[in-house]
Order: structure tokens, then C-alpha cells, then sequence
């Protein structure tokens, strides 16, 4: 499916243009999104952390980091990063892996409420004109982003809500968490969301986007949003994000090559480059029990 989009992509795309923008690009702005790389992993450890405590209370921030980039590597593999859900509690190798893949599921869930709020915004901010259906998307965005808020205040309740016909023990986890860890982790998740969209903008920048920064933020933000929020089962989410790209930010006068350029870009320092990494780690590691 990966090749498919990435096929149709190079289709709709003067590949000319996009080459061309590859020769003539500046890359102080592409090595200064690589450099966000870093606080950007550095937040979504912050975010896991939150959780992961209440699986295993002597988890520490920089164990949750190594976590994070680990089960990036091992999910990078795997369509929609389900390995995630597995690897996560690999790279602890400890307690209940039912537990991890639970904090995992729960982080994702957390990963939407961001996209509702600011991706809505963006979106009307971008719109050629507020029509009704852009109106309809921001209210359901909205509402949306009210119910993920609702349950990360009481955690709680998804636990009574999924072990009403039988105890599951992997979600015991859920009675120790506080509102604020639920707050805590989608905030950062928000962070990480404008960490990503500063990322695409200053690739933009590199592949010749002469705009307002901020402008490219916000559409940067939006073409984030849809991507976090669509079901994509190529290995990257690749493919939505370019495409939303190309979409928002013509609104803004760019071309389609620059855009899918700077998609692809991001996609290089955001998903290929903290995979190697990630690989790199994990084939350092003593094996678990051994």
C-alpha cells in the first residue's frame, strides 16, 4: 500500500519541479528540523511518562525516552505502528504486557484531543472560504476534542467501562491514574503537534516557500492534525501526510512539489531517521531474561 501511494504521488507531482527544488534548496532551515528531532522525542517521552509511572511506578523519564524511540524502530515495521504496542513493554521488560499495550492504546487515544482543537482551528483559519461544511468539521472536531477531554479528566471510568463483564488486570493501571497525568500527556502530545508543524514549516522554508512562518505553521498544523486523525495503514503514515500537505499548503500559494518535498522531508527526520536510531538502540540491548 506504502509503494501504491507513493506511486500515485510521484504521478500527480511534476517529479521535474520537485527535483529541481531538491537542487536549489537550503538546507540550514532542513538541518534546523532535524535538530527539533530531538526536543520532539524528548516531549513524547514526557507524555509516555505520565502513563508508564502508573504501570510501573519506578519508571524513570529517561527510561520512558529509551522506550520511545525503541518501540519507534519496532513500529516503524509495522502498518499503522501497532508494533508499538508490543515493543513498548519489550523495552521496560518488566510487569504486565497487557498493561503496556494498554498505556500505548491509551496514549493514542490521548494523541487526538490536540488534533480536534488546534488541527479544527487551522483548518478554518485556512479555509478559501468558511463554508457551512468547514463550520460542520470545526463543530465536530470540537465536540470531539470535549469527549477525549472528558475521559482523560476521569480515567477512571474507562476502567469501569472495559472490565464490566470480567476483570481485566491489565487495566488496573487506570485507578492509579490521576486527571492531571491524562492532562499532562495530551498536553505534551499538543507540543509535540507544534514541535511537528514547526519541523514541516522549516522544510518548506528549505525547499524555497517564500510565506509567513507563521502561516506555515498553522498549515503545518493542519496537514498534522489530518494525519494523526485519518487510519492509515502504510508504514509512516505515508501518503496522507503528503498529500495533506500539498492540499493546505497551496491554499497558502506553494506548489504541490515543494509541499510533497517538505512532507517527504519530514517524514525523513521524523519517522527514517529516529527508526535507525531506534535500531541502532535496540540491537545494544542485552536480551531480556538472558
Amino acid at each position: 500500500m506504502t509503494a501504491v501511494i507513493a506511486a500515485v504521488l510521484v504521478v500527480q507531482v511534476d517529479e521535474r519541479a520537485m527535483l529541481e527544488a531538491v537542487r536549489r534548496a537550503d538546507w540550514v532551515p532542513a538541518a534546523a528540523a532535524l535538530g527539533l528531532m530531538v526536543p520532539n522525542f524528548l516531549v513524547a517521552g514526557w507524555a509516555w511518562w505520565f502513563i508508564a509511572r502508573r504501570i510501573a511506578p519506578d519508571v524513570t523519564y529517561a527510561e520512558s525516552v529509551r522506550a520511545v524511540v525503541g518501540s519507534h524502530a519496532i513500529g516503524f515495521w509495522t502498518p499503522a505502528r501497532i508494533g508499538e504496542f508490543a515493543g513498548r513493554g519489550w523495552m521496560h521488560g518488566r510487569g504486565n504486557g497487557w498493561a503496556w499495550a494498554s498505556g500505548v492504546g491509551l496514549e493514542t487515544f490521548l494523541r487526538y484531543g490536540p488534533p480536534f482543537l488546534l488541527g479544527s482551528s487551522c483548518i478554518l483559519l485556512l479555509a478559501p472560504e468558511p463554508s457551512g461544511a468547514w463550520r460542520s468539521v470545526a463543530a465536530v472536531s470540537l465536540a470531539l476534542f470535549v469527549a477525549v477531554l472528558a475521559l482523560a479528566l476521569r480515567p477512571d471510568r474507562l476502567h469501569r467501562w472495559f472490565v464490566r463483564r470480567r476483570p481485566r488486570p491489565g487495566l488496573d493501571f487506570l485507578l492509579a491514574m490521576r486527571p492531571g497525568d491524562a492532562m499532562a500527556a495530551m498536553a505534551a502530545n499538543g507540543l509535540r503537534l507544534t514541535i511537528g508543524a514547526s519541523q514541516l514549516s522549516l522544510m518548506a522554508v528549505a525547499f524555497g516557500a517564500e510565506v509567513s512562518f507563521a502561516w506555515l505553521v498553522a498549515a503545518g498544523l493542519a496537514t498534522l492534525s489530518v494525519k494523526n486523525v485519518i487510519p492509515n495503514l502504510t508504514l509512516g503514515d505515508l501518503g496522507v501526510r503528503e498529500a495533506a500537505a500539498a492540499f493546505f499548503m497551496a491554499g497558502l500559494g506553494l506548489s504541490t512539489a515543494v509541499a510533497v518535498d517538505a512532507a517527504l522531508g519530514l517524514y525523513a527526520v521524523n519517522i527514517l531517521v529516529p527508526a535507525a536510531l531506534g535500531a541502532v538502540m535496540l540491537s545494544r540491548m542485552p536480551t531480556h531474561g538472558g
